[in-house]
């Protein structure tokens, strides 16, 4: 039987354990990432002008830093006595792979977001409607988007602690998906659950600090006459928490992958 608090105090216990290799190495990538995002993609946005394309690019590398961050918590988290250097290089390799799956499962929610869209139009929402007017349909379908969104990361909660251990070429990641799909079958609604509630804890969070620290930090900056430095601390506490939450989450993930494994029949 797998005891979510079980994994989640090794979670814990692990983190502490590793925190002077995992901390340095997710606040230099999923940190930095979300740092970036924060300057430039949200700046054009509460700007409100047209993204540009040194903006997608920026956004692509970010995902990819994010990415490239994940995979080498995992590698560290997996143990084999890995240095730093030797899981960024073991994530980078393994990179392609999880672009060609990210890739293709980005396809599957973009067809039912396209399905979602022409059902939506025939039940009467007007999605080019200032502010959009959605119907009861649309609503549900939006919903359920994210629901299946949520269902699947939870359901390949084990994905990159299985391609970081498994030496698979691009070709293979497919199985290498099935594989993950199949482990966390018996956890399935658990970690629906698991998933669920950290997003809605890392958006709490980030919207916290954006609107309460920020305001605070905007009055402070008035009265010192430093203004442009308000995004700029904003942006670096944004990164510490992603870069906090990631590794939990990433070493969860690894976590996790043991116990089904050790639950597994040989």
């Amino acid at each position: 039987m797998i005891s979510i608090s079980k994994i989640w105090a090794e979670t814990r216990t692990l983190a502490r354990q590793e925190w002077a290799l995992l901390f340095p190495l997710s606040l230099a990538t999923c940190g930095l990432a979300t740092m970036f995002n924060f300057l430039s993609v949200g700046n054009s946005v509460a700007a409100q002008t047209e993204p540009t394309v040194m903006i997608f690019a920026g956004l692509l590398v970010a995902i990819l830093l994010t990415l490239v961050g994940q995979l080498s918590i995992a590698a560290l988290a997996l143990g084999d006595r890995r240095s730093v250097n030797e899981a960024l290089r073991l994530a980078v390799a393994r990179l392609p792979s999880v672009a060609l799956l990210l890739l293709a499962l980005f396809f599957v929610l973009l067809c039912v977001v396209f399905l979602g869209t022409i059902l939506a139009q025939l039940s009467g929402a007007d999605l080019l409607a200032t502010p959009p007017r959605l119907g009861a349909v649309t609503a549900f379908l939006i919903l359920l988007v994210i629901a299946l969104g949520v269902w699947l990361a939870g359901r390949t909660l084990t994905l990159y602690p299985v391609l970081m251990e498994s030496d698979v070429a691009v070709s293979q990641v497919f199985s290498v998906f099935g594989r993950a799909f199949r482990s966390t079958k018996p956890v399935g609604q658990k970690l629906f659950g698991i998933v669920a509630a950290t997003m809605l804890l890392y958006s709490s969070l980030s919207n916290l600090l954006i609107n309460v620290a920020g305001r605070a930090l905007m009055l402070v900056a008035k009265t010192v006459g430093m203004d442009g430095l308000v995004a700029v601390i904003l942006a670096v506490l944004l990164g510490i928490l992603a870069a906090v939450v990631s590794i939990y989450f990433g070493v969860f993930q690894v976590k996790l992958y043991h116990h089904l494994q050790a639950e597994t029949p040989r």
